[in-house]
């Protein structure tokens, strides 16, 4: 899946999930829903979440570096 695939996949679950959990379907509602902070399974291995101040969905990051030889 690219990151553009991902995107889009996670957007509408997103919605879905709100929609759903939020038992609400207008737009204020959602957003409040999503500025609540709920966690988001979105297959990454931990739960992401949305900065409060911001709104930046929080997702884990991997570092790697090359083996030296």
């Amino acid at each position: 899946m690219t990151e553009t695939s991902w995107a889009a996949w996670a957007a509408l679950k997103l919605v879905g999930e709100a929609v759903v959990r939020a038992g609400a379907s207008d737009g204020d509602a959602l957003v409040a829903f999503l500025e609540s902070a709920p966690p988001f399974d979105g297959h990454k291995g931990e739960a992401l979440t949305f900065r409060r101040w911001d709104h930046q969905l929080r997702q884990p990051l991997y570092v790697a570096r090359a083996a030296q030889a």
